[in-house]
């Protein structure tokens, strides 16, 4: 899983969970609780959809990691099988 922040204030990471075969966002308050979230199979919807809404801007470097992040080889481990995460070749 790749995780970057895009801003401080309010707090806003987002990434690439390649077990479950999506991109993510988190909003934090300042207290650090986990206030919004979204995922998306698609990277441009995330940025333009979820953080346009969240007054954000993500920058075209952390997008093309998070590209990056997506065309990386993954390979469930054994207790991933076991447990059905078999990333975005599910999909």
């Amino acid at each position: 899983m790749s995780r970057y922040r895009v801003s401080d204030e309010p707090e806003v990471v987002i990434g690439w969970d390649a077990p479950l075969g999506h991109f993510f966002a988190h909003l934090y308050d300042t207290d650090g609780e986990l206030v919004a979230e979204y995922t998306d199979r698609e990277v441009f919807d995330l940025r333009e959809t979820v953080l346009n809404e969240w007054g954000q801007h993500v920058d075209n470097g952390t997008v093309a990691a998070l590209l990056r992040d997506y065309a990386a080889v993954w390979q469930p481990g054994p207790l991933q099988r076991a447990l059905g995460f078999t990333g975005k070749d599910a999909a």
